[in-house]
């Protein structure tokens, strides 16, 4: 017998993607214009991969999480992008 649950979406609006980040239609185009979160075009309609944004929010959190080198002294790490360093 078949699974009767329905498939998520692989691709979401611009409209659910920034309800999603929780974060406005303006501010999704910039991280999507400086290249920070990716995009598909499908005709004239822009989407965006429910991967891509776990990603973006997974990468964000780590980023923003501290590095202790010693108890005084927090650094804040880098997340390094593919094919990047972090010298």
């Amino acid at each position: 017998m078949g699974d009767n649950s329905p498939t998520p979406p692989l691709l979401v609006t611009v409209r659910e993607a920034s309800r999603m980040l929780s974060v406005s239609g303006r501010t999704l185009w910039d991280l999507t214009r400086r290249g920070v979160i990716p995009s598909v075009r499908i005709g004239r309609g822009v989407r965006y991969s429910i991967d891509d944004l776990e990603r973006f929010v997974r990468q964000r959190r780590e980023a923003n999480r501290p590095i202790v080198v010693d108890a005084a002294t927090p650094v804040v790490g880098c997340l390094p992008q593919e094919g990047q360093s972090c010298e």
